[in-house]
Order: structure tokens, then sequence, then C-alpha cells
């Protein structure tokens, strides 16, 4: 009975190594070029794109879709950030619990700091007939950084 147990498990563990080896753990990348550039076709919104983040930054999703930019991340740290770009407010992108937690200055603008649902922090900017909204497990440090990086 053992045996056979050990047999069973040992082609588990050789798969799930091999698994490892070759990268099966890495993080998937996406190119979040076509998404900017329907972005910017449907003329609906001014966008936004990250300039210079750095390593380890790497998109996991992106759409575009009823004038709601959408963009993922994994950030160096292995957290996650959702970006939101839209003309709406997207406080449901927040949550119902959300609660607003003061300002931030970042790259001459001001931002709204929020504590979202399920312990996310969220950034939020309102300028221009824009909202975007920064809002993940990440840290504020990370946010931060990413929303330096808007142009």
């Amino acid at each position: 009975m053992v045996f056979a147990l050990v047999v069973l498990l040992v082609p588990v563990f050789l798969l799930l190594g091999l698994n490892r080896f070759f990268g099966g753990e890495d993080p998937i990348a996406v190119d979040p070029a076509p998404a900017y550039e329907a972005a910017r076709a449907g003329k609906q919104i001014p966008v936004l794109e990250p300039s210079g983040l750095g390593e380890g930054w790497v998109v996991q999703s992106a759409t575009y879709g009823d004038g709601t930019l959408r963009i993922g991340y994994l950030t160096p740290k292995g957290r996650g950030i959702q970006l939101f770009e839209s003309r709406e407010l997207l406080s449901s992108r927040l949550g119902e619990g959300a609660r607003a937690d003061g300002t931030v200055d970042i790259g001459g603008r001001t931002w709204q700091r929020f504590k979202a649902d399920g312990g996310r922090t969220a950034l939020v900017l309102v300028e221009s007939g824009l909202t975007i909204v920064l809002v993940g497990d990440a840290d504020e440090a990370e946010l931060r950084t990413l929303a330096a990086s808007l142009r």
C-alpha cells in the first residue's frame, strides 16, 4: 500500500519540479499597447501612461472598453495594483466600505488616499475630466511609484 502511494507521488513531484525549473511560476506578462491605443483612438479620455517604472513591474492585464482603461500590474514585491482611467468617478472600484484617508502630493498632483475594502489602499486623482484610480494590495510606496510615473 505504501509502495503504491510512493509510485503515484513520485511522478507528481517530478512534474512539479520540472514546472518550477522551466519557469512555470513566473508571472505571465501581456502587452498593454493595444489597450492604450484603443483608449487613445476612442478619444473619450486623455490617456496617461506609466513611464520609467523600472524592473520588476509586470503588466498582467490590459483592456479598454466602455470609456474605461483597465491595466493590472504585478509590482516588484509581488503585489497587485489595478489602474483605472475614465471620465466616470469609479467609486465602485473602491468598494462600499471605502473611506477617505487624506491627500498626498505626487508629482505636482494632489491625490486622494482611500482605505478600500479588503484592507486595500487606493489613490484617486480627479482632474480635467479624467478620473484615475490606483487600487490594490501593494504598499503605499508602490502605489506612489506608479502614480508618479503617469504621463
